[in-house]
């Protein structure tokens, strides 16, 4: 008798014990769970109203803006007749995304609509107002549409590399992603408002439940340095220059260099903006600043002006070795056409582009000096622009450096600057020595305050006797240079050509090259200063058969859009 009380008091312990676990599970381990369950069955709460910052060129004139959109979804538990959903609700969508086939939108939804355990299961986004007033007729049982603001550009993919794309984050919550959206996206975003409302067991609300709501704030507007005329004739131009030469990829950049406020910035091929998502991902990437290339001989006058500067050669000092090709090690140095000129001068070797030359003044410079005045010149640095996607490829130690490395950069080779680092640098001696930093954005106007970019000057970099007579050589090499036939008669102009082998697999590519053309006018006082790139050209091996007469062509338009009178 006793060992059936004991069993029956054990099995009695047992059940209490699990009674008290499974109260304790659910009033302590679950407590937060049922409490959001509980909470959710009568009340909702969701963000509103956030309305992301314009972005505007120089004349006010948005370049990106808002466009009110429509998300359609369905509430499962509140739908009556699913059928409606793919006769009379498809077909009107249908009309909205001429991308997506009838079958391929269909087989979506029927997917979406299996998920059963969900009172909001969205079914397609961003419809324009007249598809969601055509919905709304419908008067569908379950059927919800919510507004929203989405991206649109008036013009066009004109600046598109550069502003950058806005997409979902991981929760789903729209972030600005490469160019100037990546990088003031917390500027941009605003900050969204709050309701929480009470609903009836049918999802919707009720008119005297608790209503709660809190403010949003919209995102501030950028106002950019970019001349949106002088943007689309960069950009017309850059194009009609890639199919001429047939070219891969290219690129404009035109700054004043005073200040280092970006005028146009170009890089193609390029993507519509309202088509990101079926658009390559590389395309996003703003090759001006994100992708390096040897620049050759454009980064001669960087070297000239260097060794002018430490006084180490004058303009008229004659090169001792230029009158054949130059052994450095087990590697020859030869002209770029196998033309030499002896005892030539500092000038004649730049209006020569002579490769031996160069190694002349490297070896007047001295390693150690060299590799200090390239990171003055801030080569393998990022320049700080106000683009998310800017991208460097840092220079090598000094340790890595070897005789025919030193000989290889003083024309160009053998380093690899992005567009935006080789403008900075050739700006210093139109800006009489002084360094500033590229910058895109003037002006970040909030609802109640609007703050100024200032330039930012980085500070002396070379004499500014060395970037006058590095001026006037870069003036002699555009009217005696090899590219002396694209000149502008009645200005003078300071430039330089830049013809680069590009590497692949480790050894110089004969057939593929760089083309560039950088150059600055007036001479004396700049108004602007340029930079054209091309990528492997099919028509010509030679930048001042491409790359030059692109520059000269595209530097004439800008001349007359902004009034000749302002360059004499």
């Amino acid at each position: 008798m006793n060992h059936r009380l004991r069993a029956v008091a054990f099995a009695f312990i047992i059940c209490l014990f699990l009674v008290v676990f499974k109260l304790y599970y659910w009033q302590v381990l679950k407590s937060d769970e049922l409490s959001r369950s509980a909470k959710n069955q009568y009340s909702a709460a969701y963000a509103v109203g956030v309305s992301r910052g314009t972005i505007r060129s120089s004349d006010n004139f948005p370049l990106v803006t808002n466009k009110l959109v429509y998300t359609l979804a369905v509430d499962p538990t509140m739908l009556e007749d699913t059928r409606r959903i793919f006769s009379d609700v498809l077909p009107i969508v249908l009309a909205d995304t001429p991308t997506l086939s009838r079958e391929t939108l269909a087989e979506k939804w029927r997917n979406l609509l299996k998920l059963r355990d969900s009172r909001w299961i969205p079914l397609s986004n961003n419809l324009s107002s007249s598809t969601a007033e055509e919905v709304g007729k419908l008067a569908i049982s379950g059927l919800i549409l919510r507004s929203g603001l989405n991206r649109d550009y008036p013009e066009a993919s004109i600046a598109a590399s550069l502003v950058g794309i806005v997409a979902g984050d991981k929760d789903g919550n729209p972030k600005g992603y490469f160019g100037l959206e990546g990088y003031y996206n917390r500027e941009l975003e605003g900050h969204p408002g709050l309701v929480n409302e009470e609903k009836d067991a049918r999802g919707q609300p009720i008119l005297l439940g608790k209503f709660q709501k809190s403010d949003w704030e919209r995102g501030r507007d950028l106002v950019l340095h970019i001349d949106r005329g002088a943007q689309f004739i960069s950009q017309r131009s850059l194009a009609d220059g890639l199919e001429r030469y047939g070219a891969s990829e290219g690129s404009v950049i035109v700054m004043d260099p005073k200040n280092g406020a970006i005028l146009a910035m170009v890089s193609l091929p390029t993507y519509d903006p309202n088509l990101y998502a079926s658009t390559d991902s590389k395309l996003f990437l703003n090759g001006a600043v994100a992708k390096s290339f040897e620049p050759g001989s454009i980064f001669k006058p960087i070297m000239m002006a260097i060794a002018l500067s430490e006084n180490v050669i004058t303009p008229e000092t004659l090169c001792d070795r230029c009158s054949g090709p130059w052994k450095v090690g087990e590697y020859w140095i030869r002209t770029w056409n196998e033309k030499y000129f002896p005892q030539e001068t500092m000038t004649d070797v730049i209006i020569h582009s002579d490769n031996v030359g160069m190694t002349f003044v490297a070896d007047k410079i001295g390693p150690k000096k060299m590799l200090h005045f390239f990171e003055k010149f801030g080569i393998g640095q990022a320049t700080e622009i106000d683009l998310e996607d800017e991208d460097f490829i840092p220079i090598r130690e000094e340790n890595n450096w070897s005789p025919i490395d030193y000989a290889a950069a003083s024309f160009g080779q053998g380093i690899a600057l992005t567009p935006i680092q080789m403008i900075r640098a050739i700006a210093v001696i139109a800006n009489k020595g002084i360094m500033v930093e590229p910058h895109i954005v003037s002006k970040i106007i909030g609802v109640e305050n609007e703050k100024v970019i200032k330039p930012k000057i980085l500070g002396r970099i070379i004499s500014e006797d060395a970037a006058r007579m590095t001026t006037e050589m870069m003036v002699l090499a555009v009217d005696r240079g090899e590219a002396k036939w694209t000149s502008l008669k009645g200005f003078r102009i300071a430039g330089k050509t830049g013809t680069a082998q590009i590497p692949v697999g480790g050894k110089y590519d004969q057939k593929k090259i760089n083309a560039s053309f950088v150059g600055f006018i007036p001479a004396e006082n700049p108004k602007f200063i340029m930079l054209v790139t091309l990528h492997n050209p099919q028509s010509s091996s030679w930048a001042a058969e491409t790359a030059a007469p692109l520059w000269f062509s595209l530097a004439n338009k800008l001349i007359t859009y902004w009034g000749v009178a302002n360059f004499r």
